[in-house]
C-alpha cells in the first residue's frame, strides 16, 4: 500500500514541486509551494464554490429547519424524514461541503511525506543518482534545464523561502501564521449569534481549530504550515466572496428594485 501511495500521490507531487520550482521567480522552493497551493485550490474552486453555495442555502432555510425541529420534537424518525424531504425539495445536499475537504486529504498527506523526506539531508543530496531525491524524479523532469543545472552542480537542493526560512525545518512563525489564518476562516464560518447546540459547538471551534493548527504546525517541516496558510487564505477569500459579497450584492439589487 505504501509503494502504491508513493507512486500515485507522493512521487507525482514531488515531481510537480520540481517542475514548479524550475519556473517560479528566483527558483524559490517556498514560492513553488505557494504556487502548488494555488493550483490545488484552483482545481478545487468549483467544488468548494458549490459546497459554499449549499451552506448559504442551508443558512437561508434555518427558519424552516427550526419549525421542523419544533414540530417533530421527540420524534427522530419523523424529523429525519421531514428534513430529507426539505433538502430534496430545495435540491440541497447538506453533505456537499465535506467533499472538497476529503479531496484535500490525500494531497495534504502526500505533501506531508514529501516534506518529511526533505528533512533528511541525505534525501536532498544531488550527488548520487542511486539514492535520495534523484531516484524519485521522473526522467523528463531531470531534463528540464533548471533542474538539470541543479543536479549537475551537485550539493543539496535549497529548501528555503527566499533565503529567509528553511522549509525543511519547523518554523514557529509560519505555524502561528497558519493558525491566525485558520482563525479568520473559522470566524467567517461561525454565526454571529449561535442558537442551537450545533452552532454553539461551531462557535467554540473558532478558537480550538487555530490552536490545534499552531500546535501541530510548529512540529512539522515549515513547508506544510506554509501550504496550509496559503490554502486556508484562498479558501477564506472564496468563502467571503460567496457568503458575504454576493449577499450584499443581492441586497443591493433588492433595494434598487424596490426604489426603482
Amino acid at each position: 500500500m505504501g509503494n502504491i501511495f508513493n507512486m500515485i500521490i507522493v512521487q507525482p507531487l514531488l515531481n510537480l514541486l520540481m517542475v514548479v520550482y524550475s519556473v517560479v521567480p528566483w527558483h524559490s522552493f517556498g514560492l513553488a509551494v505557494i504556487a502548488i497551493t494555488v493550483v490545488v485550490r484552483a482545481i478545487l474552486w468549483p467544488l468548494s464554490g458549490k459546497a459554499l453555495h449549499s451552506q448559504k442555502a442551508l443558512k437561508s432555510l434555518q427558519p424552516e429547519i427550526d419549525k421542523i425541529k419544533k414540530k417533530y420534537k421527540g420524534n427522530p424518525q419523523g424529523l429525519q424524514k421531514a428534513m430529507t424531504e426539505l433538502y430534496k425539495e430545495k435540491e440541497i445536499n447538506p453533505f456537499s461541503s465535506c467533499l472538497p475537504t476529503l479531496l484535500q486529504f490525500p494531497i495534504l498527506i502526500g505533501l506531508y511525506w514529501v516534506f518529511i523526506k526533505f528533512k533528511d539531508p541525505a534525501f536532498i543530496q544531488l550527488t548520487d543518482a542511486s539514492k535520495g531525491i534523484l531516484t524519485q524524479i521522473y526522467p523528463f523532469v531531470k531534463d528540464i534545464p533548471t533542474v538539470k543545472a541543479v543536479i549537475d552542480a551537485g550539493g543539496s537542493l535549497n529548501t528555503s523561502l527566499l533565503g529567509i526560512v528553511d522549509l525543511a525545518k519547523p518554523s514557529i512563525i509560519l505555524g502561528i501564521l497558519a493558525g491566525a489564518i485558520q482563525f479568520v476562516q473559522t470566524k467567517l464560518m461561525t454565526p454571529n449569534t449561535p442558537q442551537d447546540p450545533q452552532q454553539q459547538m461551531m462557535a467554540k471551534m473558532v478558537y480550538l481549530f487555530p490552536l490545534l493548527t499552531i500546535f501541530i504546525s510548529i512540529s512539522l517541516p515549515a513547508a506544510l504550515p506554509l501550504y496550509w496558510a496559503a490554502s486556508t487564505a484562498i479558501a477564506a477569500y472564496q468563502q467571503w466572496l460567496i457568503m458575504h459579497k454576493e449577499v450584499s450584492f443581492l441586497e443591493h439589487l433588492k433595494i434598487k428594485k424596490k426604489n426603482g
